[in-house]
């Protein structure tokens, strides 16, 4: 996973670094193999991240959060999701996942890169925001605005899941209304 750590921090750098790609330092980034997702905490700016500051999660723990049952009412969900979240960090404390690591967990491919450029976000923010990306990208996935956190990770699994191929494979791009893309691969190109 050394190599995957180097890749990935090189590729948050890269893009974090770069104003036309990160809107107020905001977005994040993950890599991920059979057992493990490691991912930029809360609080790592994409910058200047190091690959020892990649955050190991615990997928079989982080995978419960779509599994176990959850409760209906938004705040006790949150809290209950949250409590996923810390459980699966690995060893425990170590740092604070961010709240979009079970979309990344959702998302198939071993490296994600979630960022919010203006120029996308003119697209995800606009009053045709779907129509239009459905015809510029007509092979991502577009999901409609809800609640961040446990909401948005079950709506983008189940878009995933639906749009997933014959062949197996995942969209590689998914839009956000007004919010931002994922773009997931299995290397960095």
């Amino acid at each position: 996973m050394e190599n995957e750590l180097k890749v990935i921090a090189a590729l948050s750098r890269r893009y974090g670094s770069d104003p036309a790609y990160v809107f107020l330092g905001g977005g994040n980034t993950s890599v991920k193999n059979d057992d493990w997702l490691y991912i930029k905490p809360s609080g790592a700016a994409l910058a200047t991240i190091r690959p020892d500051q990649f955050l190991p999660l615990d997928r079989t723990r982080l995978r419960r959060i779509f599994t176990e049952p959850m409760p209906t009412e938004v705040t006790a969900r949150e809290q209950a999701a949250k409590c996923h979240l810390e459980a699966s960090v690995c060893p425990p404390g170590a740092g604070r996942p961010s709240v979009e690591a079970p979309l990344h967990e959702a998302i198939s491919w071993r490296y994600v890169v979630h960022l919010h450029p203006a120029l996308v976000n003119a697209m995800t923010c606009g009053r045709d925001g779907a129509a239009a990306c459905k015809r510029l990208f007509p092979e991502a996935v577009w999901v409609d605005y809800c609640d961040p956190g446990y909401t948005l990770a079950t709506r983008v699994k189940a878009a995933l899941d639906a749009a997933t191929g014959p062949d197996g494979r995942q969209p590689q791009v998914i839009f956000l209304q007004n919010h931002g893309v994922f773009v997931g691969a299995d290397d960095e190109d």
